[in-house]
């Protein structure tokens, strides 16, 4: 089966597809990939190793991938989706052959896997007609509208993140707090496996780490610097190839390619009115510009989780699995359980769903939900070794750590109810955002049902992830940024019912009478600012602020729809003015970030000479080699360590004694029973080998040096000369080997831990 019929296109537009139409839509294709290398070339990344990447990227990831994809897949896509989800199975099946190879201690044994399949499916006859796509093309204006969005979604998101990520220093200096992390993950994913916390040896990392091993495997096929993959290069493919699918979905679930159009223009523009404002940043959905680049695990884990929602799509479209479907979804489900802990469990909830509410295909769910319930808790205990990282079920926990932000640092406020309140108002908000969802009811049968309800089911896991979870950073708000595009297909698909019910000349029409009406009431509404609550009302003062435009938002909704509903198109104008009065937040949000210039910080986080400094250490010292520092705390001023420092094991890919330790599951397991839940500012809880590694930068002497030697095997001393509490007399007992900047690399030499051995410090 393909996801649309050549037919049911000529019967929809009501004309015959046009000759040139292939040739049209292969230009947009071109157009995304010309705005991404000038989006790449502008900003200092190297043209030969863009190139590189490229066509790693191709022959490595997509061709393969393809080919695995069409022979295992129920469904046969268009060009563009084929490629995307092919994509997605390349990288899944990347990572599973770079895990056993780098097990085997040969890494580079994985590019064997691109290499025997292209042969495979040359070489098999039955095979060699998935080298050939389907029959249907998509039309030149879908095409060249959907490239249009993904060029802006993906390579604007991409722009912003590059301006204050820069490949030297000082460009480089102040990142992102977590990227240093990611790069450290990088290096140990590069040198080891079973992998550990490179900051604190010995701290089994129980984190969803396969983005990082299809990280560590490009750079041993391409032999691009990490720092260039991360901060250039990785995210592009994968946001590129999830908005595909996402329109791919939408397709498959309308028979219209403008629906997929919508969808990725939901997925990527939307967000919920604020409370206080409608003209700041949305409430927590996932921009591109906040998340795709900032958290390369959630862009990883949607590209591959947005192949899985297909190929199940595809299964309760053709209501058959074969043997290759089912190898396929286990496949997926396994490194989407690796890449991102947070979809697995939203795919259970679309199941449930369906298993509920699916009339003849509870057995089909029923068997799709068996390998994912087992994959889940394998992940749970094998992969994440028992731990939760600091997420909980904490009913309300959200609300009150949102409400929490507005307290002043020297106020008391009791806030009861308000919580319950807030977390309500949340749930008006989203429910604003898809107000396109209740076009459903007029589909009148035209649409995949069974689709539906899974994807309805996706949504609601994840808005119940953020109301009945709670985490110490609001990492719960991940199910929600999981789910966000799935509720975005369901509700472009309910926009483009409720708009088919118009004559085809009327829809262009409708459609800007809706968006203009909803970015006129945006405008009239908005404020210069988004006013703070005043949490000393309490409930009873608070609930008006709080509910009050939300639901006479809603109410105005409904009453229109229901006045409307007998009027041509005049539902869809409705549904198209809330959604633009969503949408416009989230464009004037990006407008602001990408007029805003990056403010350099007096002292950069990551100091001159750090980069060079600790490559020098990464080409002379192997891999299994642990590394002392005196540098564990971030900034300086703060009255408690903030100890998310990363950046050193990040650019020596080597492993520490003890760095930062905010990430570690011991460190974040402190919280649980704690009343503090700062966990970036917990001591470390190994005061031992704190102490043991601290005496040889304060003061240093041959039994702290000997002590640090026979207790822990390290030989290498990387300085932040910036700390002043460094003792100088280090070079007393160590031999400098190399210094850079702030920054120098001491080895340990024989004498100082026996004083028999002679070996002159050079």
């Amino acid at each position: 089966m393909t996801i649309t019929a050549p037919e049911r296109v000529a019967e929809a537009s009501g004309r015959r597809p046009s000759r040139y139409g292939p040739w049209l839509g292969g230009l947009s294709a071109a157009a995304v990939l010309a705005g991404t290398a000038h989006a790449l070339l502008a900003y200092d990344t190297p043209a030969a190793q863009a190139g590189v990447f490229g066509v790693y990227v191709v022959l490595g990831l997509m061709i393969p991938g393809t080919l695995i994809w069409r022979a295992c897949s129920p469904i046969r896509c268009v060009l563009a989706v084929d490629l995307a989800a092919g994509t997605a199975v390349g990288y899944a099946a990347e990572v599973l052959a770079y895990i056993v190879a780098r097990a085997l201690d040969a890494p580079r044994w994985f590019l064997l896997w691109p290499v025997v399949t292209m042969v495979i499916f040359l070489t098999v006859p039955r095979l060699r007609r998935h080298w050939r796509g389907g029959p249907e093309r998509m039309p030149a204006t879908a095409a060249w509208s959907l490239s249009g969005l993904v060029t802006i979604a993906v390579v604007w998101a991409a722009t912003l993140f590059y301006r204050t990520h820069g490949l030297s220093w000082p460009a480089n200096g102040s990142p992102y707090i977590d990227m240093p992390y990611h790069l450290s993950l990088i290096g140990e994913l590069r040198h080891h496996m079973p992998p550990e916390v490179p900051q604190v040896i010995g701290e089994p990392l129980s984190y969803h780490w396969f983005v990082y091993a299809d990280l560590a495997a490009t750079t041993w096929a391409t032999g691009i610097e990490p720092e260039t993959l991360l901060y250039r290069l990785a995210i592009l493919p994968m946001g590129l190839a999830v908005m595909v699918l996402i329109a791919g979905l939408a397709r498959l679930i309308s028979g219209s390619w403008w629906a997929g159009v919508g969808a990725v223009l939901l997925t990527a523009f939307v967000g919920s009115p604020p409370l206080y404002s409608w003209r700041t940043t949305p409430l927590p959905s996932g921009s591109p510009a906040a998340v795709s680049w900032l958290s390369p695990t959630h862009t990883f884990g949607a590209l591959l989780f947005g192949a899985l929602v297909l190929v199940v799509a595809g299964i309760l479209t053709t209501r058959s699995v074969r043997p290759a479907t089912m190898i396929l979804v286990v496949g997926l489900l396994m490194v989407v359980a690796g890449a991102k802990s947070t979809y697995i469990p939203l795919l259970v909830a679309g199941l449930a769903l369906l298993l509920v509410f699916g009339r003849g295909l509870r057995r089909t769910a029923s068997l799709l939900l068996v390998p994912a319930l087992a994959v889940l808790a394998f992940a749970q205990v094998v992969l994440f070794g028992g731990k939760t990282q600091g997420t909980a079920v904490q009913p309300g926990a959200t609300g009150v750590k949102l409400l929490a932000s507005f307290v002043p640092p020297d106020q008391q406020v009791d806030l009861g109810m308000l919580p319950a309140v807030f977390c309500l108002a949340l749930v008006i908000g989203w429910i604003a955002a898809f107000a396109g969802v209740t076009g459903l009811w007029r589909a009148r049968g035209a649409c995949e049902g069974a689709v539906v309800i899974l994807c309805a089911g996706i949504g609601l896991g994840g808005v119940g992830g953020v109301l009945l979870l709670g985490h110490p950073s609001l990492s719960q708000f991940y199910f929600l940024r999981g789910a966000w595009p799935w509720l975005a297909v369901i509700a472009a698909v309910g926009l483009w019912a409720a708009l088919r019910e118009a004559p085809p000349r009327v829809r262009p029409v409708l459609v800007v009478a809706g968006a203009a009406a909803g970015t006129a009431a945006a405008l009239m509404i908005g404020g210069d600012g988004a006013a703070e609550p005043d949490l000393t009302l309490g409930v009873s003062g608070m609930v008006w602020p709080l509910l009050g435009p939300p639901l006479i938002l809603a109410g105005l909704v409904m009453a229109a729809v229901l006045i409307l509903h007998r009027v041509t198109g005049g539902p869809a104008v409705i549904l198209l003015a809330v959604t633009a009065l969503c949408v416009t937040g989230t464009v004037d949000s990006l407008v602001q970030a990408e007029a805003r210039r990056p403010v350099a910080e007096q002292i950069p986080e990551i100091p001159e000479g750090a980069a060079p400094a600790a490559h020098w250490l990464r080409a002379n010292t192997g891999p299994d080699e642990v590394v002392a520092t005196n540098a564990h705390c971030r900034g300086a001023g703060l009255k408690r360590c903030e100890n998310r420092h990363f950046w050193i094991s990040a650019y020596t890919e080597r492993r520490m004694l003890v760095e930062g330790w905010a990430y570690t599951a011991t460190n974040i397991g402190q919280v649980v029973g704690s009343a503090d839940d700062k966990y970036t500012q917990f001591p470390f809880w190994d005061v031992k080998r704190q102490a043991v590694n601290d005496a040889v930068f304060r003061d240093p002497s041959r039994a702290a040096i000997r002590r640090l030697v026979e207790e822990y095997g390290v030989r290498w001393l990387f300085v932040d000369e910036r700390d002043r509490r460094l003792n100088p007399r280090v070079g007393e007992f160590a031999a400098l080997r190399y210094r850079s900047g702030w920054c120098a690399v001491y080895q340990i030499i024989p004498w100082a831990v026996n004083p028999t051995v002679f070996s002159p410090v050079v």
